[in-house]
């Protein structure tokens, strides 16, 4: 039987700055879920909109603030913006971020938005997309750990300025990856209290409020 070619077209090659760095990611090792929480690293993780809309609104930047141990370092504060309509730029950016997070455990806040917008635009590249990760979502691990009158349902400046945290920007990748970085580290204190010890234990907590909440 003569099969069509069609059938076996492989997927276009990556740009070699990107696809270096995607090779390099995927060969590291994922996170051991047994990982303990005081010796874990992270890379929390924002993205620069046009809006609100996954369906038209587009990705401008991305910002990485990576914790390890129990301390953010300036440092380690990373951005990345680009224009979407410069390619080139584009993909310079996407490798950067890829050779950032390598393949440490993400965080972020509100990942259903956050990683729609990224998978979109790695998509359109031709890269590997995130919706496959194990992402930590401060919109539900707050709640869980810290308690309150704040659910799901608020936003990330009301945390903020529940814990009397710096305001330092609005709706900017990086002011808010760093606010992220700080709201993180007091709930993996909360979480050490309560008595996790682990990554897995973490994932655990995210996921009974979840389904707690329906």
């Amino acid at each position: 039987m003569i099969f069509g070619t069609r059938f076996f077209r492989s997927a276009p090659a990556l740009p070699p700055g990107l696809e270096e760095a995607v090779q390099i990611r995927q060969a590291l090792p994922r996170p051991d879920p047994q990982t303990l929480l005081g010796k874990a690293s992270f890379a929390l993780v924002d993205v620069d909109v046009t809006g609100t809309s996954t369906r038209t609104d587009r990705v401008t930047g991305f910002a990485v603030a990576i914790i390890e141990g129990d301390g953010l370092d300036m440092g380690q504060l990373h951005h990345f913006p680009f224009d979407p309509d410069d390619r080139q730029a584009t993909l310079e950016a996407t490798a950067r971020f890829f050779r950032q997070i390598g393949r440490l455990p993400l965080v972020t806040y509100n990942s259903a938005f956050v990683v729609a917008m990224l998978d979109k635009l790695l998509e359109q590249q031709g890269a590997p997309t995130l919706a496959q990760e194990k992402w930590l979502d401060l919109l539900w691990l707050m709640p869980a750990l810290h308690g309150g009158e704040l659910t799901e349902h608020a936003g990330l400046l009301d945390w903020v300025r529940e814990l009397g945290l710096p305001v330092i920007g609005q709706h900017h990748a990086l002011a808010d990856v760093y606010a992220m970085a700080h709201l993180f580290l007091i709930a993996l204190e909360r979480a050490e209290a309560q008595g996790m010890q682990t990554l897995e234990d973490l994932e655990r907590s995210q996921s009974s409020r979840r389904w707690l909440r329906g």
